[in-house]
């Protein structure tokens, strides 16, 4: 039971004995009574009613000392009412107060307030079980609101704020931690999606703030580290390919081959207009430009070996790399561009090549031509065996035909895929699943990685990045001499 500050309790009982009146009329403060007063101070005591000088108010119950004190009901003229203990004229305690709209609360009061322990349920379907604090929700409560959203938790001055657990099935989404003033605030989970959206860490304000991790589970990204403004506080522009043991990036070689890649188009004449036009320029500058040295180290591949083993990982604006996120998907792919053969204008196109390919030499392509960038098969003849005439034509060795229950060769894979891990690295090469064709002709190759989806797409805060292609050499195996073809060597179709 809840007394006003600087009062003290009046006894239960009445003072003095007492008698009923009726006023007919008005007093002079324009009121009416109809009840029990002290013989001794002629004041209301004991039970009775009063019209107040506002119709609007009504009030039947205990009165001590000329005050409403004990169990009573205050009426209001739109159909509320008030229900319960009153204190020296003034509604505190236990009661009941019901609007005209239907609004209830069943609770503690103070001074006309609703302050302590108590039920609110409004006439939207708004319901509050909890601590009040002057009309306010003030301490430990639990609220339902229309929509189907629940907060059970602690409340200051109305707003979330404390710790709690926030349900809001219209979002799809339910929180448990801290809050500030309605918002989330310090460590907190969110679960958003059907639990597919998962972040557990630092809030400020509302936004993911500090450190934290996130999860999207559909597309199996993760992020744990500093956030800022509701991003990760680093976030990666592009893929980089860097050396297993070193960890040096490949991509500033590149830019070397890139224009090695280029010359590979170019037929006889264009190749010696672009040579003179280099020796004429070094001699208008009077000394050749020195050839700048690559600031990193090249990729090279060879055929018939698998690709060396290479670390994929991301990268910032600046190239420096990126760690904390895990789980994104990506694609190898790996081709090689050529003149498209009987095109009016010169037309490229990119002819794929295929990982883990155990043919030595490529199927031919129509009309007996090689694939691009690889040797050609010879088209087996009708008879069992061919005679192979030494250049003396002395002797002929016997060269069998390929038997038909043998199986073919595996004709090899079109891409790899695969996902960064915890360290955001992933490694490629190294196995057999990776194996460089050896029928491939020595030239500039370019293994292209691209992301199979688009996070963007996917909502979150995942950075879309870019493809990433990197012009590698492919040598030629050891004992040979290095040999760059020309566009003649890469005519025909590649065979998918």
């Amino acid at each position: 039971m809840l007394l006003q500050q600087g009062t003290s309790a009046l006894p239960p009982h009445r003072a003095a004995p007492t008698l009923s009146v009726a006023q007919r009329h008005a007093n002079h403060a324009g009121g009416r009574y109809e009840g029990e007063v002290s013989v001794e101070s002629g004041r209301r005591e004991g039970r009775g009613t009063y019209f107040y000088p506002n119709p609007y108010f009504t009030y039947e119950g205990d009165w001590l000392a000329g005050k409403k004190h004990g169990s009573g009901r205050l009426t209001f003229e739109d159909g509320g009412y008030y229900e319960g203990e009153f204190r020296q004229g003034e509604i505190v305690g236990e009661g009941v107060q019901l609007w005209a709209n239907g609004t209830e609360y069943t609770g503690q009061f103070l001074n006309g307030l609703r302050h302590g322990s108590g039920v609110l349920t409004k006439a939207d379907g708004t319901t509050y079980d909890g601590a009040f604090g002057q009309n306010q929700y003030a301490g430990a409560g639990s609220l339902v609101l229309p929509t189907g959203d629940t907060y059970r938790g602690e409340f200051a001055a109305h707003k979330y704020h404390g710790s709690g657990a926030l349900a809001q099935p219209s979002a799809d989404r339910r929180y448990i931690g801290g809050f500030a003033e309605g918002a989330f605030e310090g460590e907190g989970e969110l679960h958003e999606r059907g639990n597919e959206f998962v972040y557990a860490g630092q809030w400020r304000a509302g936004v993911r703030e500090g450190r934290g991790k996130q999860v999207d589970h559909r597309i199996g990204l993760s992020f744990e580290g500093e956030w800022a403004g509701g991003l990760p506080a680093a976030v990666p522009s592009s893929w980089d390919l860097a050396a297993a043991g070193t960890s040096e990036s490949y991509l500033p070689a590149c830019s070397a081959l890139k224009e090695e890649a280029a010359d590979q188009l170019l037929d006889a004449k264009e190749k010696k207009a672009k040579e003179a036009a280099a020796a004429k320029k070094a001699k208008e500058a009077g000394a050749p430009a020195p050839a700048e040295a690559p600031s990193g180290p090249e990729l090279l591949l060879q055929p018939g070996a698998s690709l060396p083993q290479v670390v994929l990982r991301m990268a910032d604006s600046d190239g420096a790399p990126l760690s904390g996120e895990a789980g994104r998907c990506f694609r190898v792919t790996m081709y090689r561009e050529q003149r498209k053969e009987g095109a009016a204008e010169v037309e490229i196109e990119r002819v794929p090549v295929r990982f883990a390919d155990q043919r030595q030499v490529l199927d031919p392509a129509p009309g007996g031509k090689p694939g691009a960038g690889g040797k050609v098969t010879p088209v087996p003849k009708a008879d069992a065996v061919k005679r192979k005439v030494s250049k003396s034509a002395k002797d002929a060795t016997p060269v069998p035909t390929p038997d038909p229950d043998e199986p073919p060769p595996h004709p090899g894979d079109d891409c790899r895929e695969g996902a960064l891990g915890p360290d955001g690295r992933a490694l490629l090469g190294g196995g057999e699943e990776w194996l460089v064709p050896a029928h491939l002709q020595p030239a500039i190759y370019s293994p292209a990685l691209v992301p199979p989806c688009c996070p963007s797409r996917c909502g979150g805060p995942w950075a879309l990045l870019p493809a990433l292609e990197v012009p590698v050499r492919v040598a030629p195996p050891e004992g040979q001499g290095r040999a760059t073809p020309g566009p003649a060597a890469s005519k025909g179709g590649a065979k998918k």
